[in-house]
């Protein structure tokens, strides 16, 4: 196989389960056949299935070949590509935007029994959550706090797979974000844990759950039902992450809804209808490169083939995240994030 240089390509033809093809560029590997038609390199590659990543045109010849393999991560973002993106993403667009204060009876009956996401504005006035600063976090104990995290380089680049989401002291952390790393912080917060070892005298590095009461759960979202049975989880996190991370489609954990308040920054956000199989539409192993695909290329490269899109009548949900936002996202509700800026929430 030979590897294909960008630079000699007009354009790249990625091609999904549903053949539609879209224009972007990349490093991938191609298979040794030469097509001087590219309408009959798009036919071969449909009838090669998924032995078929995509095409590519030669910038020096104009001949087209098949495609086996297709890099998306290749394509580099930066503030001006993620500004383009968020474009698409207008405020008032998708997503239903409601008061705090609309009340819990309300927002159940008008919201969560149709499992429809929605914004909640208006929840963080009285926080000292309001405060936080990512400097104040990693500097908690003179830096000595354990938080999970996930690194690159500022290109992007994870050199080192071995040592991503692992516990790592805030003072180590705020000296890679000195020397120019991105980060992606999601740490637990985890209350029954938490709980659990200050009963028993056996707090360590990682618990931090002084933390949970510079906030509170929005007034609007209803009691916890696990809670109401007397049932503590550790479904309570933060997150800390630089500009440009964030995670391609996904699923919470199961049996839960979540509620998610940005006290900085914005976040992109696409939201699946519920109950909708997220794997036919993440990156087939078999033709690409990465088993995680990047969360800005899942959204230059995966969203646009997606959204107009129907299931069952519904569309997927795009929207902008804004600092003092609290989202509720249904269970069962694939999504993906993208964060614009440097951002925290919990």
């Amino acid at each position: 196989m030979k590897t294909v240089n960008k630079k000699s390509l007009t354009h790249l033809e990625f091609r999904d389960a549903l053949d539609i093809f879209k224009n972007l560029e990349g490093k991938s590997k191609k298979i040794p056949q030469i097509f001087d038609d590219i309408e009959i390199t798009r036919r071969k590659c449909i009838n090669l299935r998924k032995k078929c990543a995509g095409i590519g045109s030669s910038l020096e010849t104009g001949k087209s070949f098949i495609l086996q393999r297709v890099n998306l991560d290749e394509v580099e973002a930066d503030s001006v590509s993620l500004e383009k993106l968020a474009e698409g993403f207008q405020k008032d667009g998708d997503i239903h935007r409601i008061p705090c204060n609309i009340g819990a009876e309300t927002f159940r009956d008008s919201f969560i029994r149709f499992n429809s996401p929605s914004i909640l504005e208006g929840c963080t006035k009285d926080w000292k959550a309001k405060g936080w600063t990512v400097k104040g976090l990693l500097e908690i104990e003179d830096g000595e706090k354990d938080w999970i995290t996930n690194f690159a380089t500022k290109n992007g680049d994870v050199v080192d797979i071995q040592e991503q989401g692992k516990p790592r002291r805030g003072k180590e952390v705020l000296e890679m974000l000195k020397n120019n790393s991105v980060i992606r912080i999601f740490d637990p917060l985890a209350e029954r844990t938490s709980r659990l070892r200050k009963e028993t005298n056996s707090s360590t590095p990682s618990d931090k759950l002084e933390l949970m009461s510079h906030y509170k759960v929005p007034w609007s979202i209803p009691e916890d039902l696990f809670k109401s049975c007397g049932v503590l989880t550790d479904y309570q996190w933060i997150a800390i992450s630089s500009s440009n991370t964030g995670t391609d489609l996904h699923l919470d954990p199961v049996l839960t809804s979540a509620w998610n308040t940005l006290l900085a920054g914005r976040k992109l956000w696409v939201v699946l209808p519920k109950d909708i199989e997220i794997n036919p539409l993440s990156c087939d192993p078999s033709c690409s490169y990465q088993q995680d695909l990047s969360s800005v290329s899942w959204f230059q490269h995966i969203l646009p083939q997606i959204r107009d899109r129907k299931w069952y009548g519904q569309r997927i949900l795009k929207f902008i995240q804004y600092t003092g936002d609290t989202l509720y996202i249904p269970s069962r509700a694939g999504h993906a994030v993208l964060n614009i800026d440097e951002t925290f929430a919990v």
